[in-house]
C-alpha cells in the first residue's frame, strides 16, 4: 500500500510538493513557492531578518507541511524536478524540517544554492548532485531521473519503482522534437512499465487547449522573424522573457549578433540563472554583457541609451513585476527614456493570476503612453497541451492519473479529455492540497 500526499500544487498553480509514503520510507518531490503569496509575505515586513516558516505557511507562500504529521520523519530524500521557483523556491525555508538528502541535477542544485545564499540560509541537509538519467535507491525504492524538454534546462521526470508499485512523477514538461537545449523525451525507459503504472502524477496546466504545444524551435523562428524586420533596424529593442529560459536567452543573443547588435542582459534574476548555466556548463554567454546589480544597471543604461540602436537589451519584468528593470524603465526611474523609437518584445505569456494580469496591464499602459511599439506573446509554452496529453497517456497506459499544476476546473476538463482513451473519472481522482490518496497493492 502506498499513500500519496498532495501537499502543494493540487487545485492551484504553484507551491508544488508531493510526498510518496511507502512501507519503509517516504520521498518528497519538490518544495516550491506560490509567487504571489510569497511577494505578499516579503511586502508585509520588508525589513524582516529571519524566516518565519509558520507565517509563510499561513499566507500560502510555501507548502503547508504541518499536514504531514509523523510522515515527515519517514522522508529520506527530497527530489527536485527542475529549477523553477514554484518547484524549488521553498527549499531554503522548509528543508530544515526534514532529515533528508536533497537530490537533483547540477543546474537545479546551483539554483538552490543561489536561493539559499540570497535568503541568508545555510542548508541543513546535504545537497547531492546527480547526472540527468541517473538511477539510485532511496530505501527500497529505485529512482530514475528521466530528462524531458521544458522551459528550463535539466528538467526531470521521476520514475519510482518499489515493491508496492510503480509511479511516475511527470511535472512540468512538454513533447518537443526540437528543444532549444537537451533532447526530446526518450519514451523507452517509460514504456517499460506501460500498462503497469499504479499512478502517474501529471502536469495538466494546458489541458483545456486541445492542440499540441508547439516546439521551442517555433518560438525561436518567431523571435528571429520579429527581430529581423527592417522597420526595427534603427529602433531601440528591448526583449523581456523568463530569466530561467536559458535556450530562449541563448537564441536572443544569437540573433543580436546576426543584427550586429551587442546583447545585454539586465536584471538580478537574469544574472542568477545565466551564471548558474555557465557554472554548470549548460551553455556560455561569453559575448553577452550581464548586469545584475541595480547601481551597475543604472550606470550602464545611462551610457547606452543615446546609441540604443547598437544594442539588444534583455530586461527582467515580463510580468510587469514592480521593481523589475523594465517596470522601472517604464516609470522613468532608470535613465533609459523611452519614446516612439523603441520596441518592447514580450517573449513570454502572462501567468494567469490576478496580480500578474494587473501588473502587466499597468506596464503596457505605461509603455503605450510613451509611444513604444509592443509585440506580445512571441512565445510557446513549456507544458503539454490536450493532444500531447492524449499521446503521452496512450503510450504509458497508467491505471490512475493524478492531475496537478492546475485549477480544479482544469483538472475536471482533463478528466473529460481522458474519456477519449476510455478512462473513467474514478481513475482520475482530483486531489486538492491536504488530500491523501491510498493506493492498494495490485494483485
Amino acid at each position: 500500500m502506498v499513500r500519496i500526499h498532495a501537499v502543494g500544487g493540487y487545485g492551484l498553480v504553484g507551491r508544488n510538493m508531493t510526498v510518496y509514503e511507502f512501507e519503509d520510507t517516504a520521498i518528497a518531490v519538490d518544495l516550491g513557492i506560490h509567487l504571489d503569496n510569497y511577494i505578499t509575505y516579503t511586502e508585509a515586513e520588508p525589513s524582516r531578518t529571519y524566516i518565519d516558516r509558520e507565517l509563510l505557511q499561513q499566507l500560502g507562500a510555501v507548502p503547508d507541511i504541518r499536514q504531514l504529521g509523523n510522515v515527515m520523519e519517514k522522508v529520506e530524500a527530497i527530489l527536485l524536478t527542475h529549477g523553477h521557483l514554484d518547484h524549488v523556491g521553498a527549499v531554503p525555508f522548509l528543508e530544515r524540517a526534514f532529515t533528508a538528502e536533497i537530490i537533483t541535477t547540477p543546474f537545479t542544485a546551483e539554483i538552490v544554492r543561489t536561493l539559499a545564499r540570497d535568503t541568508g540560509v545555510r542548508l541543513k541537509n546535504p545537497l547531492r548532485e546527480v547526472a540527468p538519467g541517473s538511477t539510485f535507491s532511496v530505501g527500497s525504492v529505485r529512482v530514475t531521473l528521466i530528462p524531458a524538454p521544458h522551459s528550463i534546462p535539466e528538467t526531470m521526470l521521476i520514475l519510482l519503482e518499489s515493491p508496492e508499485g510503480v509511479f511516475l512523477h511527470a511535472t512540468d514538461f512538454k513533447l518537443d522534437q526540437k528543444p532549444g537545449i537537451g533532447r526530446p523525451l526518450n519514451f523507452k525507459p517509460l514504456e517499460k512499465y506501460a500498462g503497469r503504472y499504479d499512478a502517474i502524477i501529471l502536469d495538466v496546466l494546458n489541458a483545456e487547449d486541445e492542440t499540441r504545444t508547439p516546439s521551442e524551435s517555433i518560438a525561436q523562428a518567431m523571435l528571429e522573424d520579429t527581430l529581423l524586420q527592417k522597420e526595427l533596424r534603427d529602433k531601440g529593442i528591448i526583449v523581456t522573457t523568463f530569466s530561467s529560459h536559458i535556450s530562449r536567452l541563448r537564441e536572443i543573443a544569437r540573433v543580436a549578433r546576426k543584427l550586429k547588435r551587442k546583447p545585454v542582459f539586465i536584471g538580478r534574476s537574469l544574472e542568477k540563472y545565466t551564471r548558474a548555466a555557465e557554472r554548470k556548463h549548460v551553455t556560455v554567454f561569453d559575448d553577452v554583457e550581464i548586469i545584475g546589480m541595480s547601481r551597475k544597471a543604472r550606470a550602464y543604461l545611462k551610457k547606452i541609451h543615446a546609441e540604443r540602436e547598437k544594442y539588444l537589451v534583455v530586461m527582467t519584468g515580463h510580468q510587469g513585476e514592480p521593481g523589475s528593470v523594465l517596470e522601472r524603465v517604464a516609470r522613468r526611474d532608470l535613465p533609459y527614456p523611452l519614446d516612439e523609437r523603441d520596441v518592447v518584445i514580450f517573449s513570454c505569456r502572462t501567468i494567469p493570476t490576478e496580480k500578474n494580469m494587473r501588473n502587466r496591464e499597468v506596464l503596457e499602459e505605461l509603455l503605450s503612453r510613451q509611444g513604444v511599439r509592443i509585440y506580445k506573446d512571441v512565445h510557446v509554452s513549456g507544458h503539454l497541451s490536450g493532444e500531447d496529453h492524449l499521446t503521452f497517456i496512450s503510450r504509458l497506459k497508467p491505471r490512475r492519473i493524478l492531475p496537478t499544476h492546475s485549477s480544479v476546473s482544469t483538472a475536471k476538463a482533463f478528466q473529460q479529455l481522458m474519456r477519449k482513451l476510455s478512462y473513467e473519472p474514478a481513475q482520475i481522482p482530483i486531489l486538492v492540497e491536504g488530500d491523501t490518496l491510498t493506493i492498494p497493492q495490485e494483485e
